[in-house]
């Protein structure tokens, strides 16, 4: 409840900015070190990277679509981002967890990586996503 009233002041932008971000260091945590304490704030960032980067969306879409197709806009996210793209993930790295768990992690690192270019795209089109309020 707290984090939304003042993510409801960010910018979409920023929200889906600091989800990349900590989704980032978050891999390369769990690929370089297996410290107990290291892990449990890797795992303390996944809940920071997933709550920014579904709030970033659930923002972005109030903005960029009407009200009306609000419903099926969130069925598409949680159907191709939080389903599909999951399983298509697990399935492209796996093989290489079996080689090595350090690289497996950094390769999800580098979809975090890619997703900050998404965010670029985003930021430019900053003009007609404007900051909430």
């Amino acid at each position: 409840y707290v984090f939304c009233k003042k993510s409801a002041r960010l910018n979409v932008y920023y929200l889906l900015l600091l989800g990349s971000v900590g989704g980032l260091v978050r891999w390369v945590l769990y690929g370089s070190f297996s410290t107990p304490s290291l892990l449990m704030l890797a795992s303390a960032l996944h809940a920071f990277s997933f709550s920014a980067s579904h709030l970033g969306f659930i923002y972005y879409v109030s903005r960029r679509i009407p009200e009306y197709l609000w419903p099926k806009a969130y069925g598409v996210y949680a159907a191709v981002c939080m389903s599909f793209a999951t399983g298509a993930v697990t399935a492209l790295v796996a093989p290489i967890y079996e080689v090595s768990v350090s690289a497996s992690f950094y390769c999800m690192a580098i979809l975090n990586l890619i997703a900050l270019f998404g965010c670029i795209w985003v930021k430019r089109d900053q003009n007609q996503v404007s900051t909430i309020k």
